[in-house]
């Protein structure tokens, strides 16, 4: 109650009695992408850190982007950023344009924390802009003549074998319907694994990012063809 009270000083807002509150552990490699934790009622979100011996050289900062006139977060810019420090607290009030992510944990650390929202009367998720084009492109492929080329028994040529046989197929839908994962361990023939890896990994192609942090965050790849013809290649640029 004392805490809540004060948020209410602090924002000049009405909190529900409702706090809600989850717990999180990240270890190495671990990271969160950019979003804005706006959701039904919503009004004023916090962090406790609970890890003792994390220090800012580790990662796991709380970063909060910058923002562009058409109010979308910049890549790689960013307005604040709190590093995990033991027992402190990180308040922030959601809004349409409150984008954060955490950083990646770059060492054998831990960052623990207590995550949680105060809840404000009346308050309702914003709507979604059903106008907004958010696929930008819906095919593959930018000219007719790949598409043609595309047949059930092409596509069913790049898969490896074992995948194509009814025993695995039946046993993998078992899987789904009873643990709903799946996992397809060497699921290309390799022949044409190894081919699409080595032409993506070429460092004369060039990779441009598609859209902001919170949509859309891959890259684009542009091939001119013969004829001014191109295809378009959308998805993450390749490891190196």
């Amino acid at each position: 109650t004392t805490m809540r009270k004060k948020v209410e000083s602090l924002y000049g807002i009405e909190t529900k009695q409702q706090i809600s509150m989850t717990a999180s552990l990240y270890g190495r490699g671990d990271f969160l992408l950019c979003h804005d934790d706006l959701w039904e009622d919503r009004h004023v979100a916090f962090v406790i850190y609970l890890s003792e011996d994390i220090c800012e050289e580790d990662g796991g900062a709380l970063r909060f982007f910058q923002i562009d006139e058409e109010s979308n977060p910049v890549v790689g810019n960013y307005r604040n950023q709190f590093y995990p420090a033991y027992n402190s607290m990180v308040f922030f009030e959601v809004t349409e344009t409150s984008y954060h992510e955490v950083q990646e944990i770059l060492r054998d650390k831990q960052r623990l924390s207590i995550n949680g929202w105060f809840h404000k009367e009346g308050r309702k998720m914003a709507s979604v802009n059903q106008n907004e084009k958010i696929f930008l492109r819906t095919k593959l492929f930018g000219f007719s003549r790949l598409q043609e080329d595309m047949t059930k028994s092409n596509v069913l040529s790049i898969v490896e074998r074992k995948y194509l046989a009814k025993n695995t197929t039946k046993q993998l839908c078992k899987d789904l319907q009873n643990i709903r994962l799946v996992s397809l361990h060497g699921f290309l023939d390799s022949q044409f694994y190894n081919a699409c890896a080595e032409e993506l990994s070429n460092s004369k192609l060039e990779w441009h990012l598609e859209g902001p942090p919170n949509r859309r965050n891959y890259e684009v790849l542009r091939i001119e063809q013969d004829g001014n013809e191109s295809i378009y290649i959308e998805g993450l640029r390749p490891l190196s």
